[in-house]
Protein backbone atom coordinates (compact mmCIF):
# COMPACT_ATOMS: atom_id res chain seq x y z
CA UNK A 1 0.00 0.00 0.00
CA UNK A 2 1.42 3.42 -0.93
CA UNK A 3 2.43 5.59 1.97
CA UNK A 4 4.62 8.62 2.58
CA UNK A 5 7.78 6.63 1.77
CA UNK A 6 6.33 4.22 -0.80
CA UNK A 7 5.79 5.11 -4.45
CA UNK A 8 2.45 4.51 -6.16
CA UNK A 9 2.15 1.90 -8.89
CA UNK A 10 1.90 4.73 -11.43
CA UNK A 11 5.22 6.18 -10.20
CA UNK A 12 6.81 2.72 -10.34
CA UNK A 13 5.58 2.12 -13.88
CA UNK A 14 6.88 5.51 -15.06
CA UNK A 15 10.25 4.89 -13.39
CA UNK A 16 10.40 1.40 -14.94
CA UNK A 17 9.93 2.87 -18.42
CA UNK A 18 12.66 5.43 -17.73
CA UNK A 19 15.01 2.72 -16.41
CA UNK A 20 14.36 0.56 -19.49
CA UNK A 21 15.14 3.53 -21.72
CA UNK A 22 18.31 4.50 -19.83
CA UNK A 23 19.74 1.10 -18.85
CA UNK A 24 18.01 -1.54 -20.98
CA UNK A 25 20.77 -1.66 -23.60
CA UNK A 26 23.61 -1.38 -21.08
CA UNK A 27 26.05 -4.28 -21.14
CA UNK A 28 25.23 -6.73 -18.37
CA UNK A 29 21.61 -5.62 -17.86
CA UNK A 30 19.11 -8.40 -18.61
CA UNK A 31 15.88 -6.64 -17.66
CA UNK A 32 13.95 -4.18 -15.50
CA UNK A 33 11.02 -4.96 -13.25
CA UNK A 34 8.97 -3.67 -10.34
CA UNK A 35 9.68 -5.00 -6.86
CA UNK A 36 8.09 -4.31 -3.50
CA UNK A 37 8.07 -0.50 -3.60
CA UNK A 38 11.21 -0.36 -5.74
CA UNK A 39 12.60 -0.95 -9.19
CA UNK A 40 14.53 -4.13 -9.84
CA UNK A 41 17.27 -4.18 -12.43
CA UNK A 42 18.32 -7.71 -13.31
CA UNK A 43 22.02 -8.04 -14.15
CA UNK A 44 24.22 -10.93 -15.31
CA UNK A 45 27.06 -10.24 -12.88
CA UNK A 46 27.78 -8.05 -9.88
CA UNK A 47 30.19 -5.67 -11.72
CA UNK A 48 27.29 -4.50 -13.91
CA UNK A 49 25.69 -2.95 -10.80
CA UNK A 50 28.49 -0.39 -10.43
CA UNK A 51 27.15 1.67 -13.34
CA UNK A 52 23.59 1.72 -11.99
CA UNK A 53 22.08 4.27 -9.59
CA UNK A 54 20.82 3.48 -6.09
CA UNK A 55 17.76 5.61 -6.82
CA UNK A 56 15.90 6.78 -9.93
CA UNK A 57 13.35 9.60 -9.82
CA UNK A 58 13.19 9.20 -6.03
CA UNK A 59 12.53 5.45 -6.23
CA UNK A 60 14.93 2.92 -4.73
CA UNK A 61 16.74 0.69 -7.24
CA UNK A 62 17.50 -2.90 -6.27
CA UNK A 63 19.99 -4.80 -8.44
CA UNK A 64 19.46 -8.55 -8.70
CA UNK A 65 22.24 -10.76 -10.05
CA UNK A 66 20.70 -13.52 -12.18
CA UNK A 67 23.55 -14.76 -14.36
CA UNK A 68 23.26 -15.32 -18.08
CA UNK A 69 19.85 -16.11 -19.52
CA UNK A 70 19.95 -18.95 -22.03
CA UNK A 71 17.04 -20.11 -24.16
CA UNK A 72 16.10 -23.76 -23.74
CA UNK A 73 15.36 -25.87 -26.79
CA UNK A 74 11.68 -26.38 -27.50
CA UNK A 75 10.15 -29.80 -27.13
CA UNK A 76 8.18 -31.23 -30.04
Amino acid sequence: MPGPDRPTIEQLRAAKQEAQRRFGQQDGVEGVGIGDGCLRIYVRTQPATHALPEELDGIRVECVEIGTITARPTED
